[in-house]
Formats: C-alpha cells, structure tokens, sequence
C-alpha cells in the first residue's frame, strides 16, 4: 500500500525548503523519536546539524540512518555519507593547519579537535594536534597528543616491521 509521509516529516521538509532549521529539527527530532528506523528523517536531520555546525550530532544521526531499516539505505545514499564525512574532515583539518600556520593556535586546536569529532579514526590528528601544542609551548598537551598518536599508529608500525619494512 501507499504511505503517505508523516505530518512531521511534512512539515520538517517544508521548514528545511525555507531555511527554518530550528523548526525542522524540531519536527525530525519528533519523527525519529516516534519512528527511530526512519533513515530518511536521520538524514534530514544531520543535514540541519551540518548546517549548525553540530558535527558530533550530525555524526550520530548519520550513523543513525545507516542502521535504519525503513527504508534502508541504498548503497549510493551510504557512500555519499562517507564522502560528506571526509570533505568535512579534510577542511577541517586544512583549516586546523592553516590556522596553526598563521600562529592561531588555539583556534588551530579546537579546529584539530571538530576534526577529530569528524574523523576520530585518523591518527594524522592527533599528530598535528601535538605539533600545534609544541608550538604554542603546550608541553603538557604536546605530550598527551604525541603519546596518543603513538598508540593509535603502534599496531600499523609492528605489523609493517614484521613485513620487513623500516622507517
């Protein structure tokens, strides 16, 4: 039979059309409270997330709708969330890089930070995070970054000296 979309859903869309994100989200919030396996509403709703700058929630409602189930999403709607989650981290970890280059370093690291948020399984951040530290003589910090990056790359570096390979 037909479904016809909810009056949330309705409305979230409409409120999205014309830039209403708060009253969106409030209507998507409604809808996936309501219907938690509805991918479409958890898509919508990362969107509005995107668009706030709410990176640690649009990452959970994206992983949200790639464990919905109605509809499940399609392989093309799954990898375009791959894509949008590492465009964001890539200028985002630009922008850490630029800031730290122009001695931001504080903005560098909180930017470093939202970065990590977006992509917390690259250990590229932590290491630039410990190089940001180092510079604005975070010692403390720098350490804790350099130590983390450590054992985040440790598995990799064993396998690959097991291989035969040197650095």
């Amino acid at each position: 039979g037909f479904e016809c979309a909810s009056t949330e859903m309705t409305t979230a869309k409409v409120a999205m059309n014309a830039k209403d994100f708060k009253r969106a989200e409030e209507n998507l919030r409604k809808e996936v409270a309501a219907r938690p396996q509805n991918s479409e509403a958890w898509l919508l709703l990362a969107q509005v997330y995107e668009t706030q700058r709410r990176y640690a929630e649009m990452n959970d409602a994206f992983a949200k709708a790639e464990i919905a189930t109605q509809p499940p999403l399609d392989a093309a709607k799954k990898d375009a969330i791959v894509v949008k989650r590492f465009n964001l981290w890539l200028d985002l970890f630009n922008s850490g890089i630029r800031l730290y280059g122009n001695k931001e370093y504080d903005l560098a690291l909180r930017t470093l930070d939202t970065a990590i948020t977006v992509r917390p399984d690259f250990p590229g951040n932590l290491y630039m995070k410990g190089v940001v530290a180092q510079d604005a003589e975070q010692n403390d910090e720098k350490e804790k970054y350099f130590k983390e990056y450590i054992t985040a790359v440790n598995s990799d570096v064993e396998r690959g000296m097991k291989l035969g390979l040197a650095l």
